[in-house]
């Protein structure tokens, strides 16, 4: 009867101190990336201006809002949103992958651009950062301007 209590109790704490190492490894050594793709169209507000809006977007944990892209006749351009995550605690990072195109199925691209959002943490407060980035594209390509195809990743 000893040897099997002997037995229960070391099976026991070597099933507890496996519990207790995986609760203690760094939420990125068990995060798996999940991507996504979305084409939202780009509108004229203007003769000058284009612009997309992107529906709430949840990745994963992650999650993006009051996303925008703008687009100015000048080649002047802004990617603005708001980001978080809702469970990792190890400062998470939304990638996006933009290519700007004719059109939805039209193969090549007018401008293609890579950018990684702040770093989040779920214990951040406000839980919500602000991600804008300013950045050029050709303006001789303008009036071709009618998608932007995102690829994201968090």
């Amino acid at each position: 009867m000893m040897f099997n209590r002997r037995q229960f109790v070391y099976k026991g704490t070597k099933l507890a101190g496996a519990a207790f190492a995986i609760g203690c490894l760094p939420v990125t050594a068990l995060a798996d990336c999940q991507s996504e793709k979305r084409t939202p169209a780009l509108i004229d507000i203007d003769a000058n201006t284009k612009k997309a809006t992107l529906d709430p977007w949840h990745l994963g944990d992650c999650e993006l809002k009051d996303a925008t892209i703008t687009i100015r006749s000048d080649g002047s351009a802004t990617f603005d949103s708001q980001v978080c995550t809702h469970f990792t605690h190890s400062k998470d990072v939304w990638h996006l992958y933009l290519d700007v195109g004719p059109y939805v199925n039209s193969p090549g691209t007018l401008g293609t651009f890579q950018w990684d959002g702040p770093q989040m943490s779920e214990q951040d407060n406000p839980l919500f950062h602000h991600w804008k980035i300013d950045f050029r594209i050709d303006a001789g390509n303008f009036k071709l301007m009618h998608n932007a195809r995102i690829t994201s990743c968090c």
